[in-house]
């Protein structure tokens, strides 16, 4: 895998864990340059912060200030998602479990949402 190809797979494998998940599926195609697909059993992003995950900054996982003291996690959703839409077309598929079908996104490579469905 190519060093950019080693950084995507970090940064979902990292918000995989982040999200709890118990399992992490990557499909590769062609070393991951035509495609990099990561399936995990975490939580989810709800639709609201779906729409938002891919500019940069945006974090579903600080709610308050005063939080920042106490970070428990591997890194910021939003950064890691935005630094994937600069440099290649990211889709995401996402369903909580209070929703009952999936979102899916497709950003721009600016990180803003080109489709919602």
């Amino acid at each position: 895998m190519f060093n950019k190809h080693r950084l995507i797979f970090y940064f979902t494998l990292r918000n995989s864990l982040d999200a709890g998940a118990k399992r992490v599926d990557v499909l590769l195609k062609q070393g991951g340059t035509k495609l990099i697909e990561v399936r995990d059993t975490g939580s989810g992003i709800s639709k609201d912060d779906l729409q938002l995950c891919g500019t940069s900054g945006a974090t579903s996982k600080i709610q308050e200030f005063d939080e920042l003291t106490n970070l428990s996690t591997y890194g910021f959703r939003g950064e890691a998602l935005f630094a994937l839409c600069c440099s290649a077309k990211v889709e995401i598929i996402s369903k909580t479990t209070k929703d009952t079908v999936a979102s899916i996104n497709t950003f721009k490579s600016d990180g803003t949402l080109e489709r919602y469905v």
